[in-house]
């Protein structure tokens, strides 16, 4: 048997000092991404920081946060589209947060507080108008008061609130706790609102001279209606004038719904809650209304019929003549609601002058009219806000797999509302979870409040990318 001298590798200098960076062809970098619920709220609510608030019970803070923004948030979290749940990573994994439902109640929660500390001591002599106190006038005079200026609104109406007040069934909407919201920013003593004052556009060049600026924020509420068609009622002038108390819904007949929108969808649920009968005839294959709101009277025996269109109305004989996708079929009908959408007969036509909400070409719903007002007083405070390169913490940038799945919580009181909160995986922002620093092979990472990478040790590997639950790591080539 031969013997052979073993001869073994033995390194002189300590592990330390054999500096594995050098390998790495790419790198890992901390990179914070926005939310796909923030960046499609047109308010660009901080979500995933609002849930970290309230998950440690710091529901005042994450009041004001949100209502730094957005003074309406009951009445937002209420009846708003919900972008933000919309688009919820969560979905992905069980089902979206109830981002929209967690607004409203703390909306509802701090109903009474005193917003004295949001405004600023700042004083400027400029006076700003603006026409119309409904969601996109409220919203810019909070944020113009609150910085200084005064500002004079003229409504029209009896009270503020525009659509929400005088367009949403009171079944969706609490409006006592909604008038609350706005009798708040009216008492603002920088604000000075006049109702039951009906601005025309003939005044409008007397009030540029009064004013440094006058903005239009009446929103549209004229309806738009069809010619030689009598004997019809037109959807929104019946919301408007049943919130008013100048209408009733009529009960215990068969109606005709006109159109696929919101409006339409209005109207059909206070005819189902009155006993009626209602069939929905929509031109398209698709409704424009709010998914929720088409679930709602469906739900309530809304019969609707797609790709159809009226042809004939004869109101004594109580008959429709409808067009279905290309065949004529007769209907008989107690009467007929139109709500083919709104326009504006005052100032739409009207040149060199501002305007926000629906009437400026927003989209017409509550949070975007919140936001055109946000970004208006953006303008005219002097903020710049705009960042053209945004980044998304898309579900493909998440790891899933260490994600816990939690059922959705009915949101009924601060536990809950706590537990709904925690579902958030907050995207892009880092939680000090550590995952990344656990999984580091070359112990390359220490997360405090946020990962630093030692380079000097990082192969590049990705498994920290690969890792990390919130997408807040991302690779970069080597540049050597």
């Amino acid at each position: 048997m031969h013997s052979i001298d073993q001869i073994i590798s033995y390194s002189y200098i300590p592990i330390t000092e054999n500096k594995v960076g050098t390998w790495r062809f790419s790198e890992p970098f901390f990179d914070e991404k926005t939310s796909p619920c923030s960046f499609h709220c047109p308010i660009n609510q901080e979500i995933s920081h609002i849930m970290i608030l309230l998950e440690n019970k710091k529901y005042k803070e994450a009041f004001l946060n949100m209502f730094e923004k957005n003074p309406l948030l009951y009445t937002t979290g209420s009846v708003c589209p919900a972008f933000c749940k919309q688009n919820c990573n969560r979905k992905e994994i069980d089902s979206s947060i109830d981002i929209n439902n967690i607004e409203s109640y703390l909306g509802k929660m701090f109903i009474d507080y005193d917003i004295s500390e949001t405004l600023s001591n700042e004083k400027r002599d400029d006076r700003i108008c603006i026409i119309g106190f409904g969601p996109a006038g409220i919203s810019l005079s909070y944020q113009l008061a609150k910085k200084g200026f005064i500002v004079d609104v003229f409504e029209k109406m009896e009270k503020g609130g525009g659509m929400p007040i005088y367009g949403i069934p009171d079944i969706r909407l609490d409006k006592k706790i909604a008038e609350k919201e706005i009798k708040r920013i009216e008492a603002i003593k920088k604000i000075n609102v006049y109702y039951s004052t009906e601005i025309k556009k003939d005044d409008i060049e007397k009030l540029k001279k009064e004013y440094k600026r006058v903005i239009v924020a009446t929103g549209l509420q004229d309806p738009v209606k069809i010619e030689g068609l009598e004997d019809v009622y037109y959807g929104i002038d019946v919301l408007i004038k049943y919130h008013t108390k100048k209408f009733s819904f009529p009960s215990n007949g068969h109606y005709l719904v006109l159109g696929g929108g919101n409006t339409a969808m209005d109207v059909a649920l206070y005819l189902l809650n009155n006993s009626n009968k209602v069939d929905i005839i929509a031109r398209r294959d698709v409704l424009r209304a709010f998914e929720k709101e088409v679930e709602e009277v469906k739900k309530l025996g809304a019969n609707i019929i797609f790709k159809a269109e009226l042809k004939e109305w004869d109101k004594k004989r109580g008959g429709a003549l409808i067009n279905i996708n290309g065949k004529e079929d007769k209907i008989k009908a107690d009467g007929i609601f139109i709500c083919f959408g709104q326009k504006d007969k005052n100032f739409t036509d009207l040149k060199n002058i501002e305007k926000i909400g629906d009437i400026g070409g927003f989209e017409a719903n509550l949070s975007t009219a919140i936001a055109s007002g946000l970004k208006k007083a953006y303008e005219i405070i002097g903020i710049e806000k705009e960042n053209k390169n945004i980044k998304i913490a898309t579900i493909e940038m998440i790891n899933k797999d260490i994600i816990e799945k939690k059922d959705k919580t009915e949101i009924i009181n601060n536990e809950t509302l706590i537990e709904e909160a925690s579902r958030c995986i907050k995207c892009g922002i880092c939680t000090e979870c550590k995952v990344c620093e656990t999984f580091c092979p070359d112990l390359a990472i220490d997360v405090n409040k946020r990962p630093e990478f030692d380079y000097d040790y990082c192969k590049g590997c990705g498994i920290c990318y690969m890792e990390c639950p919130r997408g807040v790591i991302s690779l970069r080539e080597v540049n050597r």
